[in-house]
């Protein structure tokens, strides 16, 4: 069996916090905001059509009490006239997906995504040690291990295995998720340069393959 092997090593001149709402004493983990998010609406705009759509619901957050459980996310798409040609755009109308949250009293444990994608975090105290990733439906495993400096994370590594069998892999869930442990911009970066090792393997027609990407933070 052909595997391809693949590295990539990161470096930022930024210091990583993990931000957890409004708790100025934030700890790895734990959620403690000072007004809850029931919905977020947003707005899309078409630029063939120089327009925006109405505002509606794009997220609807449930909790129980203090803990967040679970992330509905809603996409709408209408018909609307083309103002450029006076022709219509027709999308599909209505897509919805959702992420779930569990706790070990109320400390996060795992995130679990639609897609199959499941989040097993794990702790050294207060602070994450590790990330577990599983999708059986992709096939696909991979962890993310932290490395602190004081109260401070200082490196994420992220090794990922896929099987041969799979058919595809998707970077949606696990951008999702990521950005309720860590900085927008951080997991951002990381699912970025993941995805375009993974890319390049596949296109590789390899039989499987292994990537590590180290992120290093200062």
């Amino acid at each position: 069996m052909k595997r391809t092997t693949v590295c990539l090593l990161i470096s930022l001149s930024a210091l990583l916090f993990i931000c957890t709402g409004c708790n100025k004493e934030a700890v790895d983990g734990i959620y403690k905001p000072e007004k809850q998010i029931a919905k977020i609406y947003s707005t899309d705009m078409f630029e063939n059509a120089g327009m925006f759509e109405n505002m509606d619901v794009s997220e609807t957050w449930t909790w129980n009490g203090d803990l967040l459980e679970k992330i509905v996310y809603k996409m709408s798409w209408g018909m609307i006239d083309d103002a450029m040609d006076n022709s219509t755009i027709d999308f599909p109308s209505i897509s919805f997906s959702s992420i779930n949250f569990y706790y070990d009293v109320d400390k996060l444990s795992k995130i679990t995504a639609d897609d199959g994608t499941v989040f097993s975090i794990s702790y050294k105290g207060s602070k994450f040690d590790k990330i577990d990733i599983e999708n059986k439906n992709q096939y696909l495993s991979g962890t993310f291990n932290f490395k602190h400096s004081n109260s401070k994370i200082s490196e994420i590594s992220y090794n990922e295995t896929i099987s041969a069998k799979s058919s595809k892999r998707s970077n949606v869930s696990i951008n999702k998720m990521l950005e309720f442990l860590l900085p927008a911009q951080t997991s951002k970066i990381l699912v970025k340069n993941v995805a375009y090792l993974a890319q390049n393997a596949i296109e590789s027609k390899a039989d499987g393959y292994k990537l590590k990407v180290v992120m290093k933070l200062s």
